[in-house]
């Protein structure tokens, strides 16, 4: 199944490349919040473009850290909120980001249109667990 943008009026759709249980989080909330900021990141970073994600969640893939597995979530919320943060561009043209600080996650979470859905899974060779179907 090929993910398909639907775009909704006064909205801006993000992207979070997440690993395994980052991914058991959201499912373990209904797909109504995102997963927590790790507690040594002051930052929170998602991705403005689909394409950036799925690059971040395969080389999750090939991380212990992340379970060998990495997933894209893709969630809206309104401009309003996402117009406070400026855009950054860390590589090509594709690697765009916000940079939100680690305390606004749960003004996000308040504020989701609809729940998060996840659009990817990636699976690395070193993956011993059921692959997870949504």
């Amino acid at each position: 199944v090929v993910y398909q943008p639907r775009p909704i009026e006064g909205a801006q759709t993000l992207f979070l490349a997440v690993s395994l249980a980052d991914v058991q989080h959201v499912i373990n909330t209904s797909f109504k919040e995102l997963p927590p900021v790790d507690p040594s990141q002051s930052t929170f970073n998602p991705a403005c473009t689909l394409a950036y994600a799925k690059q971040i969640a395969s080389w999750n893939a090939r991380n212990k850290q992340c379970g060998f597995a990495g997933f894209v979530l893709a969630f809206d919320l309104p401009k309003e909120l996402t117009s406070q943060f400026k855009e950054h561009t860390v590589g090509s043209r594709d690697h765009r980001e916000l940079w939100v600080d680690a305390d606004f996650i749960e003004e996000f979470n308040e504020c989701l249109i609809g729940k998060v859905r996840v659009v990817q899974s990636f699976y690395g060779e070193k993956y011993d667990g059921p692959k997870l179907s949504f």
